[in-house]
């Protein structure tokens, strides 16, 4: 019966929302003209500049395969290169037995490597590339490393000593990466809501007051959806996000002092990203983290002819088909792994 229940609910809810979002598609023209007709700025002619750029997307897949008594872990990194023929890969791999840790951790804690891995990869592209383009948001990076370092202190096992040893070198690698004006953030979804924040605020006190509810029981994406045209982008505020990450030193020690610099600086470019919605030649919306200078948005055009961003999706299936043959039943573990 509460199985029921649940179901009708969910019905509800989802009937809910369709009412807003056709509602708030009816009134689309009248909030563009409120709001939003001094921002908006458009991609008038889309030229095939991609050659005036060497450019990569970088993504990652991990899996656990569990045996009895060991679990195989993997996750391998792409940074899948536009107009170069081969591609930088890593990969890395343990075959562990008896070990306690990866029954609660090691989820969070492989997550956080090949996140990790992904920003070294980043770092090592930096003098082979013009534009490096990173799957997610720069919040969620940190928001998982901290979450994996934080369940790796807690454990000796090979996961979590493999973490500890390139923790460091990670949080250089994230600095070098945010100040060097070449990195772009692009998540496949978002739970931040800079767009409403932005777009609530134009509207207040408007003859469409009453749609305001509306507008906030959607997610920023959608909005973007709703409101734009193909190849129309808005520049928007950023919200400042409270991060933290674990210190690995003692105390009142020299390196901790320099390790909490380090934080801060970090946490300080995090913060300060161009962050732009922009609805692609696909029709569908975007949101870009941009830390660069100038960012060629006929650029961006050309990589949003699918649901999701085509530089960062390539490297993601790639990544995909490495883990996935990897885990095979019938990998060759004794003979491959010592």
């Amino acid at each position: 019966m509460k199985y029921i229940e649940a179901l009708e609910k969910r019905d509800r809810l989802l009937s809910k929302l369709e009412e807003n979002l056709l509602e708030l598609e009816n009134i689309k023209d009248e909030i563009r003209e409120l709001g939003l007709k001094s921002v908006l700025r458009k991609v008038e002619v889309v030229i095939n500049n991609s050659y005036a750029y060497i450019t990569a997307g970088i993504d990652s897949a991990r899996g656990i395969k569990r045996y009895i008594p060991s679990n195989f872990y993997a996750y391998v990194c792409i940074s899948y290169r536009e107009n170069i023929e081969k591609y930088l890969q890593e990969a890395d791999f343990d075959m562990i037995g008896f070990v306690e840790e990866e029954v609660e951790f090691a989820d969070r804690i492989l997550e956080g490597m090949s996140m990790g891995a992904e920003i070294l990869l980043a770092q090592k592209e930096l003098r082979n590339v013009d534009l490096i383009f990173m799957d997610g948001s720069v919040s969620t990076f940190i928001i998982k490393i901290n979450s994996a370092i934080t369940a790796a202190v807690k454990s000796d096992g090979v996961l979590s000593s493999k973490l500890k040893t390139y923790y460091n070198d990670i949080i250089n690698a994230f600095l070098d990466i945010l100040s060097s004006g070449k990195v772009i953030f692009v998540p496949k979804s978002t739970q931040k809501d800079d767009l409403k924040s932005f777009v609530l605020n134009k509207l207040s006190s408007s003859s469409i007051e009453d749609f305001l509810d509306k507008l906030k029981s959607i997610s920023d994406i959608k909005l973007a959806q709703i409101i734009l045209n193909p190849l129309e982008y808005i520049k928007v505020h950023v919200s400042k996000h409270p991060y933290n990450l674990h210190n690995p030193y003692e105390e009142g020690s020299q390196d901790y002092e320099s390790f909490n610099q380090k934080k801060e600086e970090l946490f300080n470019l995090a913060n300060n990203p161009e962050v732009i919605y922009f609805k692609g030649i696909s029709g569908y919306a975007y949101r870009i983290e941009n830390f660069t200078s100038t960012l060629p948005m006929d650029l961006i055009a050309q990589y949003t002819f699918g649901k999701t961003f085509y530089l960062t999706t390539e490297a993601d299936r790639k990544a995909k088909d490495y883990v996935k043959t990897l885990l095979q039943e019938g990998f060759p573990l004794e003979e491959e792994i010592r």
